[in-house]
């Protein structure tokens, strides 16, 4: 079972408590978190937890603090229900005693999708697109090269440990004859040329100005605050850092379904755990026939 952890409503307020709007917040907050800290309410058809939370949409914004403590107290009791892990109401780091899915996963495995269906909205021909991944030393590089190495005939990785993609290369080459350049000068002319950008980095190292006009930025793991800065300098980029996943039961948010994936496939979870075969977790979604069907940046759709 996982949890899935919303906002309230207006009509939510007076299950936390009567005349929630009338007593003095403090009050009010210290009762809540004391006597009733969420709402939870059972979908035995999808097996998910549903957990309203006492905070409104915006108060991220408006008082991070008392949104980031709420939700770390919510994970912090959810440790003690029979749960695999929970999905935030908005995409933020955690370190809590029960699985966080943010997407990043997901994401990954769905790189080359993700990239396609944004190179068409740039009318871009992939064939002819330079990608390059921007490596953080994370396994999250690893499956992105691995979910683009069959498909595009461009492909480069910026990275200072070049020695860790041996492996990988001499695969592409040997399987395909692609040639995976690696390079460690964000200066290098390679970066300046690519088409799609796809940060497997949490640095906030400043590359904004290498980057080619109405080129494709794929925030693969959420790396807000750099994502945020390239927005307001580069009107002229795509920025996504979120899917949207069709598969033949619905249509999920990557975290979402990430969640799910982990809670009721044996090999998806065994994947996430140890990311020891992309093509068998890959398989587990194409089994279902997931396709990237939106796109979204901080949690907005943007297509």
């Amino acid at each position: 079972m996982i949890g899935v952890l919303m906002y309230m409503k207006n009509n939510d307020k007076k299950r936390f408590l009567p005349f929630y709007d009338k007593i003095p917040e403090k009050f009010r907050d210290f009762i809540i978190k004391k006597y009733r800290p969420f709402l939870s309410e059972k979908n035995e058809n999808d097996d998910i937890l549903y957990i309203t939370l006492p905070l409104v949409y915006g108060e991220k914004k408006s008082n991070y603090e008392k949104w980031y403590n709420t939700i770390y107290n919510t994970l912090e009791k959810l440790n003690e229900f029979d749960i695999t892990g929970v999905v935030l109401p908005e995409d933020d780091v955690f370190y809590s005693p029960v699985n966080v899915f943010r997407g990043r996963t997901i994401n990954s495995l769905m790189a080359f999708e993700t990239a396609k269906k944004c190179l068409k909205i740039k009318n871009k021909d992939i064939q002819k697109s330079e990608f390059v991944v921007i490596d953080g030393n994370e396994k999250f590089t690893d499956i992105c090269l691995k979910s683009l190495v069959e498909n595009v005939n461009y492909l480069s990785v910026l990275t200072d440990r070049e020695y860790f993609f041996d492996e990988i290369k001499e695969f592409a080459e040997s399987e395909r004859g692609l040639i995976i350049n690696t390079f460690s000068n964000p200066k290098n002319q390679i970066l300046k040329d690519a088409d799609v950008i796809m940060n497997c980095s949490s640095d906030m190292e400043n590359q904004d100005y290498y980057y080619k006009r109405n080129s494709v930025y794929i925030d693969i793991v959420k790396n807000h605050g750099k994502s945020l800065r390239i927005i307001r300098k580069r009107e002229d980029m795509l920025i996504v850092d979120g899917i949207g996943i069709k598969t033949d039961t619905g249509f999920f948010k990557s975290s979402l379904y990430e969640a799910k994936k982990y809670d009721e496939n044996k090999i998806f979870r065994k994947y996430f755990d140890i990311y020891e075969d992309f093509y068998e977790a890959y398989s587990v979604l194409k089994d279902e026939n997931a396709h990237v069907s939106s796109l979204y940046f901080m949690d907005k759709n943007i297509l």
